[in-house]
């Protein structure tokens, strides 16, 4: 029985120090940071999402876009004051007067061109934003790809090194028996052993390329996990994507920012014929005014106002015609510089869309050389140790397998490269990625 109460006591304590611990832990982690030594795609697609700095630039990119254009819309909506003031007129010496009033007003735009053009073009730079935070989430995603796969690439590279110096190894070990049987030169038996030297440097260098891969990685995620985690997954094959080139490009991130460019274009050319339309408001007021401070006994004044202003020769003679002609020729860019974005984005389609499947071709083929390369490398060495192969037949054999080993990681690698890259062009960005 005492035990028992020993146990409940134990489990309690171990219960309140948890709840305490994900409770500091939360204080301390605003945005989530955790640390583990193993991540998978997700737990590092979600350190991404809250904290690459680029990305969160570009979402605060877009919430400054939507606050201008709600600026810009209350230029349009009315303005209002109240006013409580003292006025001393002298206008007459012999009968000076002064003056406590009371007063509201209130002002309206009823026409101003360019106010209204402006409103237009922060709503275009809104959407403008919003096509750069795709385009941003995209590239911030092909650059966690890139990492990742990276990684991955060099953790495998360390585990395939390990494995071909076993392969070299027992290479060595098994010539070296030869040579000090008098079967083999001793030649053979240093290249032999030299060969298994080169793959345990060859593991070494797998190992430093893994430390460069990890803090490459961390640099994406955007925050500091600590240099010991390892990746769960491993390089798999790529999925083939068949991609309408013309209709991909339509909507890919850089076209609609070149739309939404020469939209602006357009928007720009007509806020430039503000110079020569004429702007009209209202006002009015409405108040108390009195000569004692308390008002008790003020009488009431209003006015009411239509302004109608024309601007002539603002800005100079020419003023006007000139930024007329200058935001047409910005149009003319923007028209320009959308055809060649096209033509653009198409080839860069058709090229990453024909390099995947290219990648994915290699990596079939080196799948069939890799298995033939280990079934000769199992007949050459009963053949060698049979004295039916020499050393340098034999040796060209192994030097197979070491190499079709990995070439077959390496096509997976560059494959996986090639269809994040493909899914950059496309925009494909964190949020899709994520749902």
């Amino acid at each position: 029985m005492k035990g028992v109460k020993q146990h409940s006591i134990f489990l309690l304590a171990a219960a309140v120090l948890f709840c305490v611990s994900r409770t500091l832990y939360a204080e301390d982690n605003p945005r989530g940071i955790f640390f583990s030594d193993i991540l998978t795609w997700r737990d590092c697609l979600e350190l991404t999402i809250k904290n690459n700095p680029q990305y969160i630039i570009a979402q605060k990119n877009l919430e400054t876009a939507r606050l201008n254009y709600n600026l810009a819309v209350n230029q349009y909506t009315p303005s209002a004051n109240i006013q409580y003031g003292f006025q001393k007129s002298n206008y007459d010496i012999l009968n000076q007067q002064n003056y406590w009033s009371l007063t509201a007003s209130a002002n309206q735009n009823i026409f101003n061109w360019e106010a209204l053009s402006n409103i237009r073009i922060q709503k275009e730079n809104t959407n403008q934003a919003a096509a750069q935070l795709q385009q941003t989430s995209a590239a911030v995603l092909y650059g966690l790809k890139q990492a990742y796969l990276a990684m991955l690439y060099a953790q495998q590279s360390v585990e395939l090194y390990k494995n071909i110096y076993e392969i070299r190894k027992k290479s060595a070990d098994m010539i070296r028996l030869q040579y000090e049987g008098g079967n083999e030169s001793i030649g053979n038996n240093m290249r032999a052993s030299a060969l298994a030297v080169a793959a345990n440097n060859g593991i070494k260098a797998a190992q430093r390329n893994l430390v460069v891969a990890r803090k490459n990685l961390v640099a994406v995620l955007g925050v500091d996990i600590g240099n010991t985690f390892t990746l769960k997954d491993t390089l798999a094959p790529a999925a083939s994507k068949p991609v309408d080139i013309n209709s991909a490009a339509e909507n890919t991130p850089q076209i609609i920012i070149s739309k939404n460019a020469l939209q602006i274009a357009r928007l720009q050319l007509s806020s430039s014929k503000a110079g020569i339309l004429p702007v009209l408001a209202a006002g009015g007021t409405w108040g108390l005014q009195d000569d004692k401070p308390d008002l008790r006994n003020a009488s009431t004044i209003w006015t009411v106002s239509v302004m109608l202003s024309y601007p002539i020769f603002s800005g100079g003679i020419t003023a006007a015609k000139e930024n007329i002609d200058i935001a047409k020729t910005a149009l003319e860019q923007s028209e320009e510089a959308l055809k060649q974005q096209y033509f653009t984005t198409r080839a860069q389609l058709q090229a990453a869309s024909a390099a995947l499947e290219t990648d994915i071709d290699t990596i079939d083929s080196n799948k069939l050389l890799l298995a033939s390369a280990e079934q000769m490398d199992k007949e050459a060495n009963i053949q060698y140790l049979a004295g039916m192969m020499d050393f340098q037949i034999w040796q060209s054999v192994e030097q197979d397998l070491v190499n079709y080993k990995s070439a077959y990681l390496t096509s997976l690698y560059t494959a996986n490269l090639d269809s994040a890259s493909l899914d950059n062009i496309l925009g494909t960005g964190l949020e899709k990625i994520n749902e």
